[in-house]
């Protein structure tokens, strides 16, 4: 796993230099890292994928982009038989993440929990509804998606409103300026925070 990673991040590199387009590149790292999510996930489970235990890539990595040096957001997905059947295996799969250098922050919920927690903080929600299957139980995942629907948790013009508001206070943080020696690239006015809203 370790060689796959360094191998694609030297072909990343290649790419780059060759002047590939930094939405190909973004998109070529969310695969590699798939790929070997993928994999692991296979090795610690079984070629059998467990009913009630899913793998959901979320936030800017649920997109399909994947930045260099970004932690990778990652869901586990779960009902409560299947994690704790499954749990010894989960947690050696998260410190085999870690192991071979995959920056990968990771929550294990269950639908209600996600429900629970999209409802009070609009940041976990904005990040849960930029979500796709990596593996696992499918059905857990389109369960989770008909709870997070607008006319289930957030409203349309209540998130707009919200979001407008996050966006307000950001720029309030980073000094309300685009115009600045070192601006932060992410947070800052005009800067991948404001693209992606």
């Amino acid at each position: 796993y370790r060689d796959t990673l360094v191998w694609g991040r030297d072909r990343l590199y290649a790419m780059f230099t060759e002047g590939a387009p930094a939405e190909s590149l973004v998109r070529a790292r969310a695969f590699l890292v798939d790929e070997v999510l993928r994999g692991a996930w296979k090795a610690f489970l079984g070629d059998t994928q467990p009913q009630g235990l899913t793998l959901v890539a979320v936030g800017g990595y649920g997109r399909g982009e994947l930045l260099p040096h970004s932690d990778i957001d990652i869901l586990v997905l779960h009902d409560t038989e299947a994690l704790s059947k499954h749990q010894p295996q989960l947690e050696s799969m998260m410190a085999f993440f870690w192991d071979i250098g995959l920056d990968v922050g990771a929550a294990v919920r269950s639908v209600d929990d996600c429900v629970d927690q999209a409802r009070d903080d609009l940041t976990v929600f904005t990040n849960l509804t930029e979500h796709r299957l990596l593996t696992g139980d499918a059905a857990l995942l389109e369960a989770l998606a008909i709870r997070l629907a607008p006319d289930q948790i957030w409203p349309v013009n209540a998130f707009f409103r919200a979001k407008m508001a996050e966006q307000a206070a950001r720029y309030r943080k980073y000094d309300d300026t685009g115009y600045k020696l070192e601006p932060n690239v992410k947070e800052s006015p005009g800067g991948l925070r404001d693209i992606q809203t």
